[in-house]
């Protein structure tokens, strides 16, 4: 594995992740199998997931149907990081935001710090605690590869993977390592 920094501004700090390779834009597609706008659109049209290599295509549409933001994903490089848990926790932003701010408004160890001192509830609630109670009666290994966009330097804004990345932290299960595709601009 290959230590890799972007710096974006000389003067500013940047993340610095394991690069574990590129991704392709059907990998990324693939990685939003449960989500859960994705797994609602699927109950709704009463389809399965398009599973087979020459469906691609449908996944991209089933993605886009289920309110992601699809033509944004593909004007971005992919890859697929490792991050650590201090990583994750200090610059990884959720969706889910702070009373009165727009999402992506606090880091994660910061917004569950305020679920365990009961002065906030997330979004899906019942989700994540279920997902808790699940994760710390049978700890996972793997929380599976999260999703995320690069905003600046030091930023990463959580698109997918909110509840178990939650519930894992919650639950005191987070991996030392955790796996995430990131979206960057292309540097051209």
């Amino acid at each position: 594995m290959k230590l890799v920094t972007h710096v974006y501004h000389e003067n500013l700090p940047s993340l610095t992740m394991r690069l574990l390779g590129s991704a392709s834009v059907d990998s990324i597609m693939r990685a939003f199998r449960h989500d859960s706008l994705v797994v609602q659109k699927l109950d709704e049209l009463r389809v399965t997931w398009p599973d087979t290599p020459e469906k691609a295509f449908l996944r991209v549409k089933l993605v886009y149907k289920s309110g992601r933001s699809v033509d944004r994903m593909l004007g971005l490089v992919w890859n697929l990081y490792a991050l650590d848990q201090a990583e994750l926790l200090s610059n990884v932003r959720p969706v889910w935001p702070r009373e009165g701010l727009p999402n992506h408004s606090w880091s994660l160890r910061e917004m569950i710090a305020a679920i365990q001192g009961g002065d906030f509830t997330p979004q899906k609630w019942d989700k994540v605690q279920k997902c808790e109670a699940e994760m710390r009666a049978q700890p996972p290994r793997d929380i599976g590869s999260l999703i995320g966009y690069r905003m600046g330097p030091k930023y990463i804004d959580l698109e997918e993977g909110n509840t178990r990345v939650t519930a894992a932290a919650l639950a005191s299960v987070l991996p030392p390592i955790i796996k995430m595709y990131l979206g960057e601009p292309p540097i051209l």
